[in-house]
């Protein structure tokens, strides 16, 4: 939060529209593909959101979040033209080039891809990391969306994959964290989390303060360790369930 408001940046945002999105899948598709598709103005972080809609068979919702952005992009070429766009593909296609050179700090990235150029590695490497983190959250979210778990667990597991998916991010966009944990916080029905997982998302919370901070002085990935530890948390929550909600009927 206290980076968002530092930074000026929009991840309250973004965190507000996967939130709703997440919330109102079960009630109101349409309205959540909508809200989903409104994060066009970040597409990546709707990296995930297809392969979840579709795998719950959410098609109404799939539809909805296509349509979205289409609606949104066309009104914005009319208003301004396509040399508006011309130069967001142009600003696209180049900015590979900061995030690999470090002109933003390897220590500000969360991803999986941040972690391996702050270690030492080289950008080749980094992808490849970055590539199997991304298919492995992608399976996860799939699988469980598929499965018929609970609506917070579907949600939980979304919002935290999304966070090691995705190649570019920033420390202010670990607000789509708290999205993460309030939806595990909420799987437990009022029953309360348990010990470890209380000290995992207190320890989190505290790493949060200055993640780049503590990244550059101890050159290790903190902010890409928040976001994996909070992934684990959901995969425990998945895999060590023994009881499923029944299948959640499609849309």
């Amino acid at each position: 939060m206290f980076w968002t408001l530092g930074l000026g940046q929009n991840a309250f945002l973004t965190a507000a529209w996967f939130g709703a999105g997440t919330l109102y899948i079960d009630r109101r598709p349409i309205t959540a593909g909508l809200l989903f598709g409104a994060l066009c103005y970040k597409p990546h972080f709707g990296l995930l959101i297809p392969v979840a809609l579709a795998a719950g068979g959410y098609w109404r919702a799939f539809a909805a979040a296509f349509a979205a952005p289409a609606a949104l992009c066309s009104s914005s070429l009319m208003l301004f033209g396509w040399a508006t766009w011309s130069d967001f593909f142009t600003a696209a296609a180049a900015s590979h080039a900061t995030y690999e050179s470090g002109r933003v700090a390897f220590g500000g990235l969360v991803s999986p891809f941040g972690a391996v150029l702050l270690l030492g590695g080289n950008s080749a490497t980094a992808y490849a990391v970055q590539a199997g983190a991304t298919l492995s959250a992608g399976l996860l979210v799939g699988f469980v969306w598929r499965s018929g778990f609970s609506l917070p667990i579907r949600a939980a597991s979304l919002a935290a994959a999304t966070l090691v998916a995705i190649p570019v991010i920033l420390i202010y966009d670990l607000t789509l964290a708290g999205v993460a944990a309030a939806w595990l916080a909420r799987a437990r029905g009022g029953s309360g989390l348990p010990v470890w997982e209380k000290v995992v998302l207190a320890g989190t919370f505290l790493l949060l303060l200055d993640p780049r901070g503590l990244a550059e002085v101890s050159r290790f990935p903190i902010a890409p360790l928040v976001a994996l530890a909070l992934l684990v948390v959901v995969a425990t929550r998945v895999f060590g369930s023994e009881a499923r909600s029944a299948r959640v009927a499609t849309a």
